[in-house]
């Protein structure tokens, strides 16, 4: 598709003045042709039906993740079995070098005594 400026009015009544019928349609529509604007507002249409079902999608998948996580906290924290989620610590030279708590369940406080809302990012 050819990208054209489009023509101020003085210069769009000057073609349309010096030119044959077809060229003052064509000046009228801006330097466009009516065919290259058809095809240009079906490309437009279908690029915007092609992102709006990706945004669809996108929505989807996300409400789809959330309910997983829900229902993953919800065995995580009810589960009769303490539970700890940590995370490995590298120092610069990628070596582990420590563990660091990310969450615990309501039984793993329990057992332990400690209390869940202060062991989040704590090291071992």
């Amino acid at each position: 598709m050819n990208l054209k400026f489009i023509a101020s009015p003085l210069k769009t009544m000057r073609m349309m003045e010096n030119k044959p019928e077809r060229n003052k349609r064509d000046a009228a529509l801006g330097g466009f042709n009516l065919e290259e604007l058809q095809k240009s507002n079906k490309e437009f249409k279908e690029a915007r039906l092609a992102a709006l079902n990706l945004m669809e999608d996108a929505i989807l998948s996300e409400q789809a993740l959330r309910l997983t996580e829900e229902r993953y906290r919800f065995l995580f924290d009810n589960i009769d079995q303490g539970v700890q989620i940590c995370e490995l610590v590298r120092n610069e030279a990628s070596i582990a070098t420590d563990l660091e708590l990310v969450h615990v369940n309501t039984a793993w406080s329990h057992i332990t005594g400690i209390n869940t809302e202060n062991v989040k990012g704590k090291k071992l």
